[in-house]
């Protein structure tokens, strides 16, 4: 479970970062693991009106910086990281 989300301010950017599981590499970089993440991340992305400006995905987590102006940044990670744990 991770730490719940501290600024919940529309007007800012956020950096967000994700690990994976006991930072197991999960994410080992891929044609397939960049397919997945950035498909996934664009889908939602669309969903929940979040605009990505950056994303990094590393073996073992990733970094996201993004603009949330309806408050959903709670739910756009829940289901990212939901959808990204069962393609991958």
């Amino acid at each position: 479970m991770g730490r719940p989300i501290r600024d919940r301010n529309p007007e800012h950017l956020h950096l967000v970062t994700v690990r994976t599981e006991e930072a197991r590499y999960y994410l080992r970089p891929s044609k397939d693991i960049k397919r997945i993440v950035a498909g996934v991340l664009a889908r939602y992305q669309e969903i929940f009106g979040i605009t990505i400006y950056a994303f990094v995905i590393m073996s073992n987590h990733m970094h996201l910086v993004l603009d949330d102006p309806n408050a959903n940044l709670d739910e756009f990670m829940e289901n990212v990281n939901k959808e990204i744990a069962r393609r991958v």
